[in-house]
């Protein structure tokens, strides 16, 4: 779930950025009669980025602060690994990148506070094994949404 908000999240801020930047634009093209035109595509603009902007950055707000006011202390969980895998795919200007994945075996109680595909830096992947253990850290958070601060391939 946190993955999907992220990645909404992060698509309306690439939206807010080009309308801002398609404004800045169409402001320097003024003269005549297209200022008045224009203008109201930037009121147009405005409102559309206001309108999907915040409720969408305050997601994010509430995420930053259950995890800033969050002062409970860390439960460790030790998921086995069922599977790691990593996908490449095509960034801005053809760059390659690699994602490092790690699938994780988890009890019922388990799936219901951490996700059970877990995308991890390229150091944590070549620690982990097949079959292996992870240990995550898992925090409940200030407003109750858990949150996982950290893991690691398992000792």
């Amino acid at each position: 779930m946190w993955v999907i908000l992220r990645l909404l999240t992060a698509a309306i801020v690439g939206i807010v950025k080009f309308l801002w930047r398609r404004t800045a634009i169409e402001k320097r093209e003024s003269s005549g009669d297209i200022t008045w035109v224009y203008s109201q595509a930037r009121h147009k603009n405005r409102v559309i980025a206001t309108t999907f902007g915040v409720p969408l950055s305050s997601i994010v707000v509430v995420s930053d602060v259950n995890i800033a006011l969050d002062r409970s202390a860390p439960e460790v969980l030790q998921p086995a690994v069922q599977d790691k895998y990593t996908t490449v795919t095509r960034g801005r200007r053809g760059r390659k990148r690699t994602h490092y994945h790690v699938h994780l075996k988890l009890t019922p109680a388990e799936a219901d506070r951490i996700p059970a595909v877990i995308e991890v830096s390229s150091g944590i992947y070549a620690g982990a094994a097949k079959g292996g253990r992870m240990s995550v850290t898992l925090r409940p958070g200030a407003l109750g949404i858990p949150w996982v601060e950290d893991i690691r391939p398992g000792e």
